[in-house]
């Protein structure tokens, strides 16, 4: 049998694991908090086109990660806190298509995420905090299919700059 599942905590707090994180190609879910605090564990993060969903706070204080971050056309659901506060070399973050939830402070204080962002048409839901903090991205196109911006999703990304679309369906802005 493939191991389809990265169990809930299982690596949780082994800061002192060293090298490159090789996760099978048949894995499927990365459980909540599967690598929280390996903060020396890998340079190198390849998430293989196996997975779906990425639990929360999956990566979150990986400070370490020297690569960019690749998030396979698979994932569906990005769990709250799943990258939080985690170091990530100056890259561009390609959010593919088949991502419909960003959840609650996904990627926040991740200052490494660079460039211009685009939130794909699938995506239905961006949850509060998820870009919070993250003050290299210059700019911004919010999908038609979001509804309502949570509060603090975009709070102190003082790098947007420019021109600023805000989708006509958009019903409500959150705080901050």
């Amino acid at each position: 049998t493939s191991l389809i599942s990265i169990s809930d905590r299982l690596f949780e707090n082994c800061s002192k694991l060293a090298g490159k994180l090789e996760i099978p190609s048949s894995v499927e879910y990365i459980g909540s908090r599967s690598f929280l605090y390996c903060n020396s564990f890998f340079g190198q993060l390849k998430i293989p086109y196996s997975v779906v969903e990425i639990g929360s706070y999956a990566f979150a204080y990986c400070n370490s990660l020297n690569d960019t971050l690749n998030l396979p056309n698979s994932v569906i659901s990005i769990g709250a806190g799943a990258f939080y506060q985690t170091f990530i070399k100056e890259s561009t973050l390609s959010i593919s298509s088949s991502v419909i939830s960003i959840n609650e402070s996904a990627f926040s204080g991740c200052s490494g995420l660079t460039g211009y962002l685009t939130i794909p048409e699938n995506v239905i839901y961006i949850g509060p905090g998820a870009f919070y903090g993250c003050s290299k991205i210059t700019g911004l196109k919010i999908s038609n299919s979001i509804e309502k911006i949570e509060s603090y999703t975009f709070s102190k990304c003082s790098g947007l700059a420019g021109e600023l679309t805000i989708p006509s369906n958009i019903t409500s802005i959150g705080n901050n």
